[in-house]
């Protein structure tokens, strides 16, 4: 079935964020620096999209997962009813809210898949994503119906006396949606953390994951070819116990990492070279249309051509970081190696085995800050 096309319009809404959501979020954030965490947002609305009057209030939010740096999913499940029922928000939209962690806040590929889907499904479907600076990114669709009503003149050429005309014929032709979608102004406060009635909640989610990652192990020895190399990061963080801060113990050193925990063999494991090659070029040069004779040339180059587009400094280099870690996300996100996926590789290892062999190739070449820069960003996705 053709999907819905997704377009993007050009009016601009308001969407105000509650004190009480602001808290939540920036608790959450506080929690999981290094973790995506997605889950249901709920609110409500005044006015309409034709005279430009509507206002969304995000009012609270139910956490449904914490994954991984670059990944988030959830089904929907009775939970949301009894936290609904519970808080009292049975009459309230929902929406999805997701973060980017230390990442910028922005609609990627699979946001705007999103997007196209849930837009297809309802009425109207709100995104919310935030990340661990506060900067915030919101979206409302809307699914427009177009009915085409069709008129047809009849007619026919009688020998050579010229054309006879039968009258019209009048009919509605199939009908056909588009999903548009409008970006938000968002409204937030400045809030104290409080984060006590989270404690049970993340509880509830790290001991589900324990036995999903179980699940997964088994399923993975039952059925990968045994020389894949293939095995389970653990992405699941020590529960948080009643009482203690949620900056502390968020993540173990490497010394005391159990020597049990499973990770990709990137040694062994490699992506597509060629895709790689076109990666890593891409990323130096900022675009996926340039190609530069010299890539060492131009690598030499970058302080100078970059400090002119992006400024010069500190100040330049935070504008291009900015910049640069849309464009890496969205690479890594879309790279596809069909040879790994054959071998039981899907796209969540992808994606880190693809940004190791991007790093070892960028590596290769003169050091500058703006390289540097790059190497940071792709250093994240790698598990």
């Amino acid at each position: 079935m053709e999907k819905n096309k997704l377009i993007k319009k050009n009016n601009k809404y308001k969407l105000i964020i509650t004190p009480s959501l602001e808290e939540k979020i920036r608790f959450l954030c506080a929690r999981f620096p290094n973790n995506e965490y997605s889950g249901v947002l709920f609110y409500d609305y005044t006015g309409r999209f034709e005279d430009n009057s509507l206002v969304l209030t995000a009012k609270d939010f139910c956490l449904m997962d914490y994954g991984s740096a670059t990944y988030t999913e959830f089904n929907k499940s009775a939970e949301i009813c009894n936290y609904m029922i519970e808080n009292d928000l049975l009459g309230c939209q929902q929406g999805l809210m997701h973060s980017h962690d230390q990442m910028s806040t922005f609609f990627s590929g699979t946001d705007l898949g999103t997007l196209q889907e849930e837009g297809s499904d309802m009425n109207n479907f709100l995104s919310l994503i935030v990340n661990n600076a506060g900067q915030y990114t919101a979206a409302i669709t809307r699914k427009v119906k177009h009915i085409p009503h069709v008129t047809e003149t009849l007619e026919y050429e009688f020998f050579g006396d010229g054309t006879i005309n039968l009258g019209t014929d009048e009919y509605d032709a199939v009908e056909s949606y588009e999903i548009e979608y409008f970006f938000l102004d968002i409204e937030k406060p400045t809030v104290n953390i409080s984060y006590t009635n989270l404690f049970d909640r993340i509880n509830e989610i790290s001991n589900s994951k324990i036995i999903n990652i179980s699940s997964k192990k088994e399923n993975i020895n039952n059925n990968f070819k045994p020389n894949a190399n293939l095995t389970i990061p653990s992405t699941v963080q020590e529960p948080i116990l009643e009482g203690k801060l949620p900056f502390e113990g968020l993540s173990k050193p490497k010394a005391e990492v159990d020597e049990e925990e499973e990770l990709i063999d990137y040694d062994s494991v490699k992506f597509n070279n060629n895709q790689l090659n076109s990666i890593t070029k891409q990323l130096l040069m900022g675009s996926p249309i340039f190609n530069p004779k010299d890539l060492n040339d131009w690598v030499n180059k970058m302080p100078t051509a970059f400090s002119k587009r992006f400024g010069e400094g500190q100040k330049g280099l935070a504008n291009y970081k900015a910049f640069i870690s849309y464009f890496v996300e969205f690479l890594l996100t879309e790279a596809f190696d069909e040879d790994l996926a054959e071998e039981g590789y899907m796209e969540d290892y992808q994606m880190p085995i693809c940004a190791y062999g991007v790093l070892q190739k960028l590596h290769q070449f003169k050091s500058n800050s703006f390289l540097n820069i790059i190497e940071e960003e792709v250093e994240r996705f790698i598990i």
